[in-house]
This record gives structure tokens, C-alpha cells and sequence, in this order.
């Protein structure tokens, strides 16, 4: 059965459910998704506190800036206030530090200086309320500062280590094996003849699910094209992992087992190939407890499979609230591009904002369909519809990005 690459989008998102939570370490923590709300367990800060290094005191003592405040001590960050101020009177204060009782303000260091007998003068008035933090400003106590779903990413863990959310409440991690198959494939590490190919789709796959998926993965060595040995390596990958990933094999040839293995093995197939280019001879399938994946052997069909299929299903399975969008953009083509109807395309692009900050994509042309030196200098798949025969110049497109950026 033939799906597009939106219905076969759906039909994982309908198979894959998020795996159990667990409560991990925040050091352990980063790039998981929360499975639950995180909350404030107090006020953000948790007391008025000063935003500079400076002296806290009254404004109104600072109308007349040569007038001398007495300094009456020091207030550090941690420490409970243990001063008072007073008409004429101020403290030394740090960044953080509770803003002490009859203090209204802070000066900030750079425009005071040392008066006589232990005092500030202050080159510049002041005004009540500046460069102090108020109680509860950022988050009160019991609100909602995380939501369920999200990517615990650096600024994320440094919220939970605020409100003490340690450990913290993630969806579990999928387990995904992956298979390249194919006789004529050797290791990037072995010897080759110039007639032999090393195996590359194996290091693109799992460079995707490292980059954009909480995923563990782990790989096999390449498996001859024989049927028996494709069966026990499912039988054995389906038992242990929750995704199990092909590569090669699920076409229609002499040497593509696959669905007749998986069927054999009494496995479920929902689907053989995609309306998509390129990426056409996917396998969708279910096979004991795992969903499995087939991508074709083709270079740049496996990485586009991998992309448009895999992430979202394995970021499905680790709890994340949008699949479907997690690491995509818009951008606009800086040409024009003429397209066959019938089949969602995928075009690598390049992604560059211009002079007015709006994002580009400039195509990579590509020699054949394993180009992968030209591959290694996109930055996104940029998706045009079935129905598109011409793509215009400034055109906004959905792009799928293949690293990092954006989150």
C-alpha cells in the first residue's frame, strides 16, 4: 500500500504511544522531555533582591548627590539582611542579595564613590524601584513554569534547578537498532577495492536520531542479503528495541526481503512505499512489540526516509508535544524551481537569513542520488507539495531541519 509522506506521518503518530516516565537526575537530564508539569515550589525570586552590585538605600537620600550616605555594612548574596536602612544610611550590596529592610533601591557601583568617614556619594539621583528584583516577579509560588512535552534543553534545566525539580520527571527513552543490509557493503573502517562501497547510511540515520531525538541506538554491522540472517536479526532486534530501522531491502527486487521477512516473522505491514521523492521504497510495519522502519539503500532517500519519518516517530515515542514540528521553519527560495507533480518532493537546501533578516533556501545540487559531498552542505529538506509543478522565487516552504538548529 502507497500512503504519502503525511498520512504515513499519521499513521506512526496513531502506532507509537510515549514510553513510561522515569525521574532522572537533572545532570543526566538534558535533551530528555518533561512528562510532567514543573511548578514553582515558591516565589521567583523569593525575596525583593538586588540586580546589581552597588549600595542599597532611599532614593529620596539621593536628590542631592554630593550629600554623603553612611555606609552601614555589606549584604551578600545568601545571607538573611542583618541591617536596616535608615534616613542617611545605606549598605554595600551584591548581585542577588535581599534588598534590606528601608531600602527602596539600588545604585549601582559605577556611579558611586567613597566619601568621607565610611560613606558613598552617588553622581546621579536615584529612583525607588530601580535595579531591584521584586518578590515573585518571574513565577509565584504554584505556577506552571514548564510545560509537559518539552525538551529539557539549557535554559529548561536551569529552571528546574530554580524551583528544585531534581529529579525530574521525563518520558522514557526509545530504544532503536538499527540494520544496514546489503552483500556488497563493507565497514567505513575495512580495506576496500575500488569496486567495493563502504556502508554510509548507518552513520547519516544515527547522526539524525543523536541530533534531534533523546533516542538510544544502537548499530549492527552490515547484513549480507540473505533471508535467514535478516530474520534472526529481527527476531532478535524486535525483542529488545522499541524501533527497529533497515536500511536497504525494502524495494521490490530479487534481493529485497524485507516484508516477506517481517510477514514470516508474523509481522504487520501498513505499508510498502511512500508518495514521496525521493524516499519511495519505505516499509512501515509493526513486528512483536516494535515498530519498524524499512528506508531504502539509495543515499539520499535513506537520509530523507530518516528525516521526514523516523525523527517524528521516535520523538513521538519520547513524549515530545509537536513530533511533527520539532525542528522545522519556514523559509523562502531564492530561485525558481520546476517540479513533477504526483509526489511530495524534498529538496536539500542551504538556509541563510538575507539583509532584512528573512530566511532563505538556496537548493544543493546534487550529482546523483548519493551525492553526499553535495548532501554534507544542506542544512534542511525543503518540502514542496504533490501538486507543485513550479516553485517560485520567494515562495515560503516548510523546511525539515537536518542538525541542530533550530530546536
Amino acid at each position: 500500500m502507497a500512503l504519502t509522506p503525511a498520512a504515513a506521518q499519521a499513521l506512526l503518530m496513531e502506532l507509537a504511544t510515549p514510553l513510561p516516565a522515569e525521574a532522572i537526575g537533572l545532570l543526566q537530564a538534558r535533551g530528555r522531555i518533561l512528562a510532567a508539569p514543573v511548578v514553582a515550589d515558591r516565589d521567583l525570586p523569593a525575596s525583593d533582591r538586588s540586580a546589581m552590585d552597588g549600595y542599597a538605600c532611599r532614593a529620596s537620600d539621593t536628590a542631592s548627590p554630593q550629600q554623603p550616605l553612611q555606609v552601614l555594612g555589606t549584604v551578600a548574596a545568601g545571607n538573611p539582611p542583618s541591617l536596616t536602612i535608615s534616613p542617611g544610611t545605606s549598605a554595600r550590596i551584591y548581585t542577588g542579595a535581599v534588598i534590606p529592610p528601608g531600602a527602596d533601591c539600588v545604585v549601582m557601583q559605577e556611579v558611586a564613590e567613597a566619601g568621607p568617614e565610611g560613606s558613598v556619594l552617588f553622581r546621579v539621583p536615584a529612583t525607588a524601584g530601580q535595579h531591584i528584583l521584586r518578590r515573585g516577579e518571574d513565577a509565584q509560588a504554584g505556577r506552571q513554569v514548564l510545560p509537559s512535552g518539552g525538551v529539557l534543553g539549557a535554559a529548561q534545566l536551569s529552571v528546574c534547578a530554580a524551583v528544585g525539580q531534581d529529579p525530574v520527571p521525563v518520558f522514557g527513552q526509545p530504544r532503536v537498532r538499527l540494520i544496514p543490509t546489503g552483500s556488497e557493503l563493507k565497514r567505513a573502517s575495512d580495506p576496500v577495492e575500488d569496486h567495493e562501497l563502504r556502508e554510509t547510511n548507518s552513520y547519516a540515520v544515527r547522526g539524525l536520531i543523536e541530533t534531534l531525538t533523546p533516542a538510544q541506538v544502537m548499530v549492527e554491522a552490515p547484513l549480507p542479503d540473505d533471508p535467514s540472517l535478516l530474520r534472526a536479526a529481527l527476531a532478535t532486534a524486535a525483542s529488545s528495541a522499541d524501533v527497529v530501522v533497515t536500511i536497504g531491502g525494502a524495494s521490490v527486487g530479487p534481493r529485497d526481503f524485507l516484508a516477506g521477512v517481517v510477514r514470516e516473522l508474523g509481522g504487520t505491514i501498513h505499508a510498502d512505499r511512500l508518495l514521496m521523492k525521493p524516499g519511495k521504497p519505505v516499509v512501515l510495519a509493526t513486528l512483536g512489540n516494535a515498530l519498524l522502519l524499512g528506508l531504502p539503500g539509495s543515499p539520499l532517500a535513506c537520509l530523507t526516509a530518516a528525516r521526514i519519518l523516523l525523527v517524528p516517530l521516535l520523538l513521538r515515542l519520547a513524549g515530545h508535544a509537536a513530533p511533527l514540528r520539532a525542528a522545522q521553519i519556514t523559509a523562502r527560495l531564492t530561485t525558481q524551481v520546476m517540479n513533477k507533480p504526483g509526489r511530495t518532493r524534498f529538496l536539500l537546501v542551504r538556509l541563510t537569513p538575507d539583509d532584512a533578516g528573512v530566511l532563505r533556501a538556496t537548493p544543493v545540487q546534487t550529482a546523483s542520488v548519493a551525492d553526499l559531498v553535495a548532501a554534507a552542505t544542506a542544512d534542511a529538506l525543503l518540502e514542496l507539495p504533490a501538486e507543485t509543478d513550479t516553485a517560485l522565487r520567494d515562495t515560503p516552504y516548510r523546511c525539515w531541519m537536518l542538525h541542530g538548529w533550530p530546536v
